[in-house]
């Protein structure tokens, strides 16, 4: 394996770039965004722009598919996961992944502070590390 990898931190992976939807919007809206940028998630913020959830792939499948609810007119507020275990920047990736190992989930929000900075994703992982070990066996 490859050294220091407890040196690696959430900021190290995380991508900046978020799709960030209103509660108020719906599934359909979601979908598209999610769809037209290659994402798997989406974070749902309430009317003050705090973080009032996560729409993800899995949300869509049980949630509003399996219901058989109209993505058209269903609002993200009725089928977000609202639980959201969430990560600082400065946490260490290993624990970000023992999380989502933990917890079942493929997505983390990352905060500095209070602020929400970004996004990880278990492909982020697969990504960084893939990337690690061609640079080490090189």
């Amino acid at each position: 394996m490859f050294p220091a990898i407890s040196d690696v931190k959430a900021r190290d992976l995380m991508r900046q770039e978020m799709i960030a939807l209103r509660e108020n919007q719906t599934v359909a809206d979601a979908v598209v965004q999610m769809d037209k940028l290659n994402r798997g998630s989406v974070v749902v913020l309430d009317k003050s722009g705090g973080l009032a959830g996560i729409f993800t792939e899995r949300d869509l499948v049980r949630r509003v598919v399996a219901k058989g609810k109209d993505p058209k007119k269903t609002p993200l507020a009725e089928v977000i996961t609202t639980k959201v275990v969430q990560a600082q920047d400065k946490d260490e990736a290993i624990k970000l992944l023992e999380l989502m190992c933990e917890h079942h989930f493929r997505h983390i929000p990352i905060f500095q502070d209070k602020k929400l900075v970004g996004m990880v994703s278990l492909k982020q992982f697969f990504k960084f590390f893939l990337e690690k070990q061609k640079s080490y066996a090189a």
